[in-house]
């Protein structure tokens, strides 16, 4: 009784206080201005989940100290713990459970539990007697519990079939360790083997090793109220950055603060104030727009049908919609499903709206309007705008960023990365014939035939032919540089 008081008053007070964490848009200030700092941010994927991480610390650490103390009295120590607890599961598994089935589960698990001590021991003893009375024990002991078993369960059919698939666990486990290690060639397994070797290796999580893929490396930005532009070619780590900012991913490294608040300590609160519209993301298309939103309404807590309407004719009339309002959502084109996606964020008053993507595959005149609608809404909030089309960024973004392979190539002003092409788009003339062989080290950012010749613009660190005219540069241009240069096309320049 006292030791369920002394567990359940910790673990009754977690789960109280974790439940009461919820969405406030109100942690911050109304009249406060947003400002979101990101510091020295790091998201790698494939990385162990933190549990892992602490357990293989853990180890790590005690081996270490058992090399360092060259003794086994660690382990003999560890004993005094460790034996009552196995001579408990025997007891446990032999003398109480009734069940055959769990009396298999728990004679597995006490077989792991002496192979892990004894591996530990090896470690710090690597003798050969040690590796020996391993080996025996890996397979000899199944043997003996099956035989145990059978005397219960008398039905020599389902002893076999268990002892089957113990010994395959074995097998699988002992040939995973295998290739995992450097250097491992199945075409030196023998063919008999062979298929049972490559059957494992393709196992996930099993056979293969879990791959890292770091898509954030040291990200620093500061984002204020207005349209802030997130510029870069697809796999730059943009949808990354902003679904961490969103709290839906968790990063491996650094901090995100919104107005001084810590995103992962608050990261419930703080759901109140942003709004996210992914790239992809689903509707129920056999209703109308009214309906659908009428419906996120209900699960977004407003409950009076009044305020509901009003507030779903206010979404819908902001983004030019409330026309459209009883007509099926499948019926709608590319650009008016975006603008429902917007609506359906706006039902709570985001302050911070993540979208990403949002004009790819719309056409120029819904592309237009959708971003002529971003802005409207960036006036009293902040809007991270995520895209891959330099014209978005160019006619709508106080400031942006440029982000390749992870890393922050610009962060500032659109006319300031302007001037960072300043000197290096050229235009020039050349004939049809050479214009392939002459340009095959610059980048042409077009070009156009015009009879014999061909007329072309181009970015080159220095004047590329005798005919070459300095060009005024482009935000294209400037993005087109600075891809190049991250690319190490330019090694004079750099």
């Amino acid at each position: 009784g006292g030791l369920l008081v002394l567990v359940g008053i910790p673990v009754a007070y977690w789960f109280i206080s974790s439940s009461l964490r919820k969405a406030r848009s109100t942690i911050i200030d109304p009249r406060e201005p947003i400002r979101i700092q990101v510091s020295n941010l790091v998201k790698i994927y494939g990385r162990e989940t933190k549990m892992v991480r602490d357990f293989r610390t853990g180890s790590k650490m005690a081996r270490i100290a058992g090399r360092l103390d060259k003794a086994l009295r660690p382990k003999l120590e560890s004993l005094i713990w460790q034996l009552p607890l196995m001579a408990f599961l025997v007891y446990f598994c032999w003398f109480y459970l009734v069940s055959g089935f769990w009396q298999l589960v728990t004679s597995a698990v006490a077989y792991y539990y002496v192979i892990g001590i004894l591996e530990d021991f090896r470690r710090v003893r690597p003798k050969r007697v040690l590796k020996i009375l391993i080996e025996t024990f890996r397979y000899a002991a199944p043997i003996i519990v099956l035989f145990l078993l059978e005397k219960r369960w008398d039905n020599i059919t389902l002893t076999l079939l268990a002892g089957w698939f113990w010994y395959l666990v074995v097998a699988i486990g002992m040939v995973s360790v295998l290739v995992k290690r450097e250097g491992f060639r199945l075409d030196r397994v023998r063919p008999l083997f062979r298929w049972f070797v490559w059957f494992v290796r393709i196992l996930p999580g099993v056979g293969q090793k879990r791959e890292q893929f770091k898509a954030l490396k040291g990200v620093s930005l500061e984002i204020g109220t207005g349209m802030f532009g997130l510029l870069g070619p697809n796999g730059a780590g943009k949808s990354t950055m902003m679904r961490i900012i969103c709290g839906i991913l968790e990063q491996s490294y650094g901090k995100i603060w919104i107005n001084g608040i810590d995103t992962q300590e608050k990261r419930e609160e703080l759901q109140g104030l942003i709004g996210y519209l992914p790239q992809e993301f689903g509707m129920y298309e056999n209703m109308s727009s009214r309906a659908y939103l009428d419906y996120l309404a209900i699960l977004k807590g407003l409950s009076d049908r009044r305020e509901r309407a009003r507030r779903i004719r206010e979404v819908l009339e902001a983004v030019h919609m409330w026309e459209h309002r009883d007509k099926k959502i499948s019926s709608y084109s590319g650009g008016m499903k975006q603008r429902i996606g917007i609506a359906q964020v706006l039902l709570h008053l985001p302050r911070i709206l993540v979208v990403d993507e949002p004009t790819a595959g719309l056409d120029p005149r819904e592309r237009i309007r959708f971003r002529n609608l971003l802005v409207e809404l960036s006036a009293s909030s902040v809007v991270i705008f995520s895209t891959h089309i330099i014209e978005d960024i160019s006619s709508s973004c106080n400031t942006m960023a440029v982000i390749n392979k992870g890393e922050v190539l610009f962060n500032g002003t659109p006319r300031q990365m302007t001037e960072i092409a300043k000197g290096k788009v050229w235009k020039s003339t050349l004939e049809a014939a050479s214009f392939e062989g002459a340009t095959r080290e610059l980048q042409v950012v077009h070009h156009m035939r015009d009879g014999d010749r061909i007329r072309f613009r181009c970015i080159s660190p220095e004047k590329p032919f005798e005919n070459a005219i300095e060009e005024h540069p482009l935000l294209e241009d400037a993005y087109l540089w600075l891809l190049r240069k991250d690319n190490g096309l330019n090694a004079k320049e750099q």
